[in-house]
């Protein structure tokens, strides 16, 4: 994940991350946009992020997640390909009822996000492939790392609509 590519955003997304803990490793590496909601996925030295916030830039994030690497391969679970994972959740704020879920690795990112925002989701860019959850479920499924590992963790899904 630390070697995933860097990818510039519009806007000044981290503004209020770095008011409450600033840092000069965060990089942004995925972003794609669902309704109107942004989802800026990023690396910050050994740890995953995952910063939502309203697609036009209103103030202050709608959710913010992170959680650290794993130190070693017995640490966290191995239930995903391209593991092990450590992982958190994290509910935000606003009409849409945003929820994470973050599976964070060295090779890859794994996210689950809901929300009642209505919209498909947009091309991503950056490391960053998608998959719809189950009908009804408003979820959607981030794969975030090489090519190769977001692929085997998307087959690894429960199939979408």
């Amino acid at each position: 994940m630390r070697d995933a590519p860097e990818i510039s955003v519009s806007g000044d997304p981290f503004a209020e991350l770095d008011d409450a803990r600033p840092s000069a490793e965060r990089r942004a590496i995925g972003e794609l946009h669902k309704g109107g909601e942004r989802l800026i996925a990023y690396t910050e030295g050994g740890r995953c992020g995952l910063l939502v916030t309203r697609s036009g830039n209103e103030k202050g994030p709608v959710l913010s997640l992170d959680t650290a690497m794993p130190k070693s391969d017995d640490q966290g679970s191995s239930k995903m390909p391209a593991g092990p994972y450590l992982k958190s959740s994290a509910t935000g704020s606003g009409a849409s009822k945003p929820w994470a879920s973050m599976s964070c690795g060295k090779n890859a990112m794994v996210i689950e996000y809901s929300s009642h925002g209505t919209g498909n989701p947009s091309k991503p860019r950056g490391s960053v492939s998608t998959a719809e959850g189950p009908e009804g479920s408003h979820s959607l499924f981030v794969a975030v790392g090489e090519e190769g590992a977001r692929k085997k963790i998307l087959s690894a899904l429960p199939p979408g609509p």
